[in-house]
């Protein structure tokens, strides 16, 4: 693999994860100023139980596949790369990317069935 294509996959390895918080911060600043503190239900939804969930479950599957992340010495590029929190954090986004994915997968596909069974 060609030097500059490593740079480039490396160069974005970085800039992703720091664009996804760049990007929550300012979501959750806007959201903040344009919803009052007493517009705590939207449609009969507790809409903050639900964000709340939703945070605490991406926090746990962060925290959880950090850990269950491999720390093995990888060679990319001719170059070995032994740095433990590196490979664990890239290991952590990785898993929970696909996590993730597998979860909307899942839900699209119960989602008719559920709403079937609701209906009866």
């Amino acid at each position: 693999m060609s030097e500059w294509i490593i740079d480039v996959l490396l160069i974005a390895v970085y800039v992703a994860p720091a664009a996804a918080v760049v990007a929550v911060v300012v979501s959750t600043v806007l959201s903040a100023r344009h919803h009052s503190s007493d517009a705590g239900t939207a449609n009969g939804i507790n809409a903050p139980l639900i964000a709340g969930i939703t945070a605490a479950a991406v926090v746990v599957c962060l925290v959880v596949t950090y850990i269950a992340g491999s720390s093995q010495p990888t060679v990319i590029g001719g170059e070995e790369y032994a740095d433990t929190f590196r490979l664990k954090a890239a290991d952590m986004f990785i898993n929970t990317a696909t996590l993730q994915l597998a979860a909307i997968i899942v839900l699209a596909l119960a989602l008719p069935i559920v709403l079937r069974v609701i209906k009866k």
